[in-house]
């Protein structure tokens, strides 16, 4: 069955434990609920396979922060691979990687010739962006990835 953000939103509530928090093993326990299916169950299986990823993605753990991260993720121009991505290079928001894959340039920025995740100012590549241009218009993302991707000689 295709999981929706309403079906999240009221499992997580749901399973909330006694301090009203989502707990580590939600996948498990919306799990046996399922078999779930779709972007949001994908979506939310990255987001929530390591608790304090899931934490500091979501600014806290109550359900609706959860949710509403998931929501944003779901929401966004990128595909679940890419989700997975930019998630792991430290992004805690899909703005503004997706101009960034609309232009071919995403796997670029994240990671190095080797498939390693880029580091920028001590920092995952995909904090920093997030960071750096959090509210910036498109064309400044791509300008600056397109300058941080030229070749130095």
């Amino acid at each position: 069955m295709e999981m929706t953000l309403e079906d999240l939103r009221q499992g997580l509530r749901a399973h909330a434990g006694f301090d009203g928090t989502v707990p580590a093993q939600v996948l498990a326990l919306l799990g046996a609920q399922g078999p779930w299916s779709g972007r949001v169950w994908d979506v939310l299986q990255i987001v929530a396979e390591d608790h304090d990823r899931m934490a500091f993605l979501a600014g806290g753990l109550r359900p609706d922060e959860v949710a509403d991260c998931v929501a944003r993720w779901v929401e966004s121009p990128l595909g679940v691979p890419e989700i997975r991505a930019v998630i792991d290079a430290g992004s805690y928001d899909p703005d503004p990687f997706g101009v960034l894959a609309a232009h071919g340039l995403l796997a670029q920025v994240l990671t190095d010739e080797q498939g390693q995740v880029r580091h920028l100012g001590g920092e995952p590549v995909g904090r920093w962006v997030s960071d750096q241009f959090a509210d910036a218009p498109d064309e400044a993302v791509l300008a600056w990835a397109q300058g941080f991707l030229q070749p130095t000689t």
